[in-house]
């Protein structure tokens, strides 16, 4: 690639060979302004068409800067959490999980607001946090949100045994 300094000198007095005068040609008649542009400067010819040149320049910049925004995404750090595996659940956790799950499969999923007492005692059976003025007590929730609840969790209980079975 040739560095933006180097682009925009001209020789005017310089004699070519004909092998380069050729390679000007082709650029030219094959329409790559860029290859067009940097043979021009390269052999200090001043260019026959003008804004084909200038065109070429152009191109030659935004791949400059293309590569260079290129090297510095490359040399970037990764984002937060790339790459991290989940966190790890303890054994009490995941058989909590899997102690739920066996009580949940008896009670049909979607429909939000059917079976919500069942929903419920399970919920707070196994969670603390859904017990009477714990951090999400279920009696501030009507039927249908417990029902949401208890739904996203025995998804929740899913992932964590499926992942819990394929670390083993």
């Amino acid at each position: 690639m040739i560095a933006l300094g180097k682009l925009l000198k001209h020789k005017e007095s310089t004699v070519i060979s004909a092998r380069a005068q050729q390679a000007i040609e082709n650029a030219l008649q094959e329409i790559e302004a860029s290859k067009y542009a940097e043979l021009c400067n390269r052999y200090g010819i001043t260019p026959t068409d003008q804004l084909f040149y200038e065109k070429g320049l152009a191109d030659l910049l935004c791949e400059e800067e293309h590569d260079r925004q290129y090297e510095l995404m490359s040399k970037a750090k990764p984002p937060k959490g790339a790459g991290r595996s989940q966190p790890k659940i303890s054994v009490t956790s995941q058989r909590r999980y899997e102690e739920f799950l066996k009580e949940a499969k008896h009670i049909p999923l979607g429909s939000y607001d059917s079976n919500a007492s069942a929903k419920r005692t399970l919920l707070e059976k196994y969670f603390r946090r859904f017990t009477r003025g714990g951090v999400q007590d279920l009696n501030r929730y009507n039927d249908t949100s417990a029902g949401s609840i208890f739904d996203r969790l025995v998804g929740r209980a899913e992932d964590v045994c499926a992942r819990y079975r394929n670390q083993q």
